[in-house]
């Protein structure tokens, strides 16, 4: 199923790109933007799936799944994008016009709020310095994000200190053993299901470990992210 809603994905995309930009209607933009929903709403149930299955297999298929759609999203967001702003364009140019039902009127607004956010309306040389300023913020979000993939990332639990924790959570932790010989359990920070830890272990000291790492992570990229909210 993921395969096939990956594939739908592409096509509605694809499908919506195909319209010239002096076509785009609110009508036709927004007829392939719904039937893109039923993408997205797959996504949702594969991410509730990721936290709930009793079953190693699916929790795995679907870890895969949100990686691949989340990848996907990045290029196609654009694309949808991309393809509101010229019906807002057409909209404003007197080419067609606006929707009438006020729920389709918020919608619209939600993406002329987000157009005026991103700078669309700017002249040449605001746009080129505004370019400049999300490039640079795109950059410290790399750096603040480069950590979270590290060692530090990872914690090792014993059995015992992870009681409370659905089985099947446990069966997605790699093995090992701690420095005294006993059975331990390597949890990274990266691995979406070890959220469970902090509303299923037992023992406090569990939660309050994992809380703290979890919490700590990118602390020595406190400066990047200061300067990153300090850009006006």
């Amino acid at each position: 199923m993921s395969d096939e809603m990956l594939q739908e994905g592409a096509q509605i995309i694809e499908e919506l790109s195909s319209i010239p930009d002096d076509k785009a209607s609110f009508d036709n933009v927004f007829s392939a933007i719904r039937k893109f929903q039923n993408v997205t709403s797959t996504a949702e149930i594969f991410n509730f799936l990721l936290y709930v299955h009793p079953d190693v297999s699916v929790l795995t298929a679907a870890d895969q799944y949100l990686t691949l759609f989340e990848n996907e999203m990045i290029n196609w967001d654009t694309e949808i994008h991309n393809k509101v702003f010229k019906v807002i364009d057409n909209i404003n140019n007197g080419k067609f016009k606006k929707p009438r039902n006020s729920e389709d009127l918020m919608y619209l607004q939600k993406y002329e709020n987000e157009r005026k956010r991103m700078g669309y309306n700017l002249t040449d040389d605001l746009n080129q310095e505004y370019g400049q300023l999300q490039m640079k913020i795109n950059n410290n979000m790399n750096k603040f994000y480069s950590c979270m993939g590290g060692n530090p990332s990872d914690l090792v639990f014993t059995e015992k200190e992870l009681e409370g924790v659905p089985q099947n959570i446990m069966d997605t932790f790699e093995k090992t053993t701690k420095e005294n010989g006993k059975e331990a359990y390597i949890v990274s920070l990266s691995n979406q299901a070890s959220s469970i830890i902090i509303t299923h272990a037992i023992h406090g000291n569990t939660r309050k470990e994992y809380l703290k790492a979890r919490n700590s992570r990118c602390n020595l990229n406190v400066d990047v992210l200061k300067e990153t909210v300090n850009i006006r």
